[in-house]
This record gives C-alpha cells, structure tokens and sequence, in this order.
C-alpha cells in the first residue's frame, strides 16, 4: 500500500501535514501533525478545545476555525512556510521542498534573544548532567523555541537542568531534542591496566541515524595520534613518538 504524500509546513515549531480545506474530513490521516490549508493560513489542527492560538478546534462534532488575530500571527500561519511535496514531480523538486521546511526551522529556533542558561555547578554537577548543562549554554538557544519537540514532557524536561544528577535515558532524550549529538569514548583507564583492551571504542549515543557513521569514523581520525600519559608524565601516542607532558594542550584537532 502506497503511503499518501502530504505538502507540509513548519509552524508552531513543529513540522505539520497539510491538506486543503475542502479535503478536511474526507482525507484519512494517521499521524499526529496535521493542518489544513484555509485561504492564505495554515491552521493546525488542535486536540484541545481551549484556545490559545490560531487552528481549528472541535467541540464535539463541530469544529471552530481561528484565524490570525494580528500581524505576527499572520506571518507565523502564513501559506509561505508551505513546502510543496505533492506536485514535486523530480529529485530536485523533493530536494527544494526539504530545504524549504530546514531553512523555516532553523530560522524559528535562532530568532529569539531570549537565551537559556542553565546554572551550571562544577562540584556538585554529576557528569551527564554537567556536560548537558554546558552544552546548552554554548548553544545560546531560546530552550522555549524547542519545546513542540519535547511534547508535553518540556516542562518536566526544563526542571531537570535545576538538578545535579540525571538520569542516562533522559540525557538521551533532552539532548536529541535539543539536536546535541553525544559519542562515546571507551578506552583503557591507563596504560598500566591489567587485561587492557590496546584500543579505544568510538560509539554513537545520541544522534541523528542518517550521519552517525561518518562522524564516528571523524573521531577514529582525529584522536588516532593522541598521546596517552602514562604514570611519569610522558605521554606516547599511537605511533610510537614520546612527546612530554607540556605538549598535550598544544595539540590541535580540526573539526570540520
């Protein structure tokens, strides 16, 4: 069975199906993301019947169609964040439409200067939670912007970065949301190990399943010649040159 292509549009800080208007009602839909094309807006479809904001609302068999109320709402619903999948007829077509719907998400979670900073304790903070929390203040985001993603666990979600300790599953979680990708390094503990494995294991935690592999193949690169300091401060990388201690904050790793 062919699955139905639907045009789609990033709205609300998420991306959503959309159909026409005079479609609503016949078309059979499945997901959880869906808008309808009235006029010169998208409206969301919302599974509530409190209104907040524009989208169409049901209250019991009917429904309640809210438009724009102001300019900026205008804009925000505006038709121009549709991405024509529907009548793209060639690969280029496709392309155009997927880099419609990355430039209008990336642009909704940079404009804002209402940045996030998380308060970060290098006593206390256990490692995940304190590599989290400086990964999210090096990203200058609006942690607001990314809340369609987290769902209704944001709230939640956002009270973790008060605490000093976090749980594995749920770094994984807030990190893919918040698009922080995470690699493992697993390594002997000092070249003096009993039963030492001679080799690092580079693994992908947190990321995105379409680039893991290549950037796990970058990291077996760049730190293929890193030195490990042994017990007299000397330092001996994987192929066989001593450098001294001293060294270590000279080397440089160029990220691309």
């Amino acid at each position: 069975m062919n699955q139905a292509v639907f045009n789609k549009a990033f709205i609300d800080g998420r991306i959503y199906d959309v159909i026409d208007q005079k479609d609503f009602g016949f078309v059979s839909y499945h997901g959880d993301a869906l808008a309808v094309n009235v006029g010169n807006y998208i409206l969301p479809v919302r599974n509530s019947s409190q209104i907040t904001k524009p989208g169409i609302y049901f209250n019991g068999v009917f429904y309640n169609l809210v438009m724009p109320r102001d300019e900026l709402e205008a804009l925000e619903y505006s038709t121009v964040h549709l991405a024509y999948f529907v009548s793209a007829s060639t690969f280029k077509d496709v392309v155009a439409a997927k880099e419609k719907l990355e430039k209008d998400e990336f642009n909704h979670l940079v404009s804002s200067t209402n940045i996030f900073t998380p308060v970060i304790d290098p006593v206390n903070d256990k490692a995940l939670i304190l590599g989290l929390k400086m990964a999210v203040t090096d990203k200058q985001c609006d942690i607001n912007r990314y809340a369609e993603k987290f769902g209704p666990d944001f709230n939640n979600d956002r009270r973790k970065f008060n605490g000093n300790d976090i749980t594995a599953a749920k770094y994984a979680s807030i990190s893919s949301n918040l698009d922080i990708r995470t690699t493992l390094i697993i390594e002997d503990m000092h070249p003096g190990v009993a039963n030492p494995m001679g080799k690092r294991i580079i693994l992908t935690w947190v990321g995105d399943g379409e680039h893991d592999s290549m950037y796990e193949d970058f990291y077996r690169h760049s730190i293929k010649g890193m030195p490990i300091l042994n017990d007299n401060g000397i330092v001996k990388s994987n192929d066989g040159q001593i450098v001294t201690a001293e060294t270590i904050d000279g080397l440089e790793i160029n990220y691309f």
